[in-house]
């Protein structure tokens, strides 16, 4: 078989917005996957000659597992076309699960808020900042050079919403690591206290130095009024490291740059104004329109 030609071949409009690579995300949940997974697109199927797409046959005897229904052709999986696509998806869905996106958002992508509606009325702000921060994750995307994101305004207008969607698109779109940080006043006390404590538990330079390197961060609900000296001095080093690595940070809070500067004496917000685009959310409780009604 010729794999680069049948490579050729694979793309359908179900894969086609993660580039035509054979596989898509299902935004479908069970109480494996509560924020929707990666799957094989149906448009591998046809061209898989191992039997690992085919239907399941459940076995009469024991193990009373489930095989494969393989092909009277089958070729050993690793020659197959599907073979690298199958372990890209388990790559993706590891790269998801161990971002820590919240299962409320992960999978409820940016097509949600290229169409926000209020009563039947569309929200032009809401589409104007989403657009915004679409052409920024495209750009991306792209390997362009571009600074991060501050996405900021009311409580509820969709900030948290909108990062987590970015983080996974970038996540799926790239096959890079994310990692999604609620900066919570319960995740600086364990931060400072617990990892330190706990044998055999990742220490508080371990986690900073994770948080560095790892190529893409959102940094969720920063609230430096509320912040102890440590914990602002920690933020900037963090901030400032992610900064000199040139590593990409998806920041929200409910201040502005300009509010962000009066409560923490300017230091973090001088570093933002060069190292992120400021995105202002619409004054709207967007959170209704993105109910899952779970």
């Amino acid at each position: 078989m010729d794999m680069a030609k049948t490579m050729r071949d694979i793309g359908c409009a179900k894969c086609r917005p993660f580039g035509g690579r054979g596989y898509r995300f299902d935004a479908g949940r069970d109480r494996e996957t509560p924020g929707g997974r990666v799957v094989v697109c149906e448009c591998v199927a046809p061209h898989c000659t191992c039997g690992a797409l085919k239907p399941q046959e459940h076995v009469a005897g024991p193990p009373y597992g489930e095989l494969t229904a393989r092909s009277e052709q089958a070729s050993d999986e690793r020659e197959c076309v599907c073979w690298p696509i199958r372990r890209q998806v388990t790559r993706l869905n590891r790269l998801l699960r161990e971002a820590n996106i919240p299962e409320l958002y992960q999978g409820k992508l940016t097509e949600d808020f290229r169409t926000a509606r209020l009563d039947g009325i569309p929200l032009p702000e809401a589409q104007y900042a989403v657009g915004q921060a679409v052409t920024w994750l495209e750009n991306v995307v792209r390997g362009e050079e571009v600074r991060g994101l501050y996405l900021h305004g009311i409580s509820g207008d969709g900030k948290t919403l909108l990062a987590s969607a970015l983080l996974s698109e970038l996540i799926l779109h790239t096959g890079r690591q994310g990692l999604f940080v609620n900066l919570s006043r319960e995740y600086f006390q364990r931060l400072r206290n617990t990892f330190d404590d706990e044998p055999g538990a990742e220490t508080t330079e371990q986690a900073f130095i994770r948080l560095v390197r790892v190529p893409f961060v959102v940094l969720d609900d920063l609230g430096v009024e509320r912040g102890s000296p440590w914990e602002i001095e920690w933020l900037y080093n963090l901030i400032d490291a992610r900064y000199q690595k040139k590593n990409r940070v998806i920041l929200t809070s409910n201040h502005s740059l300009d509010e962000l500067q009066e409560l923490s004496h300017g230091r973090i917000a001088s570093r933002l104004r060069h190292m992120c685009v400021s995105v202002k959310m619409p004054d709207e409780d967007l959170r209704v329109l993105f109910e899952y009604g779970l």
